[in-house]
């Protein structure tokens, strides 16, 4: 568990990449994933459902470990904020039991658990990773360049958990071909 003194390495770490303005992509979503494994006394297979929990023994005290690992990346997340690190939404990409578009809304919602508001997160969402990626026809919406963006129906209070119920997807400023909502295939 985090000692005093490990919080105190993890704030200098934070307040030398605000001073030095290096994005920050933290994995808040690994601390929650672990735990809601831990409360299923079992293995997650898929992060985002419990249907797709494995038999296994309980380890004792995972669960308390992973509520105040959570506990503590929430408040590091809160931290950077404060004190300007820029921040960006990561998926754990690459890890196993990751379905990217789920788990880029549920670390949104941790963003948003954290304090930042819905615009703040939309753009660690978007136009803060695009730019350290070097992605530079993405992220920000600008006039006269051709939008890339998600349509989702709903109020905007329902952000972001209706980005998995997506309307549309369009690219460069035209509808995606390989996007089909409802999409029914024929044998």
């Amino acid at each position: 568990m985090p000692s005093n003194k490990d919080t105190v390495w993890a704030e200098d770490n934070l307040r030398k990449m605000a001073e030095k303005n290096v994005l920050w992509i933290p994995s808040v979503l690994r601390s929650k994933n672990a735990l809601d494994s831990a409360s299923t006394s079992g293995n997650v297979c898929c992060r985002f459902s419990l249907r797709y929990v494995a038999p296994g023994k309980p380890v004792p005290g995972a669960e308390t470990f992973w509520k105040k690992m959570l506990a503590e990346q929430l408040t590091q997340l809160r931290f950077a904020k404060k004190i300007g690190v820029t921040t960006a939404v990561g998926t754990g990409a690459g890890s196993i039991g990751i379905l990217h578009g789920e788990s880029m809304v549920e670390e949104m919602k941790l963003f948003i658990k954290a304090g930042y508001s819905l615009e703040e997160t939309i753009q660690c969402a978007s136009e803060n990773g695009s730019r350290f990626f070097g992605m530079e026809n993405l992220g920000t919406l600008t006039v006269g360049r051709k939008a890339t963006f998600l349509i989702a129906r709903g109020t905007v209070k329902q952000l972001p958990r209706k980005l998995s119920y997506l309307e549309g997807i369009y690219v460069d400023g035209a509808p995606s071909i390989t996007y089909h909502k409802n999409l029914v295939k024929t044998v």
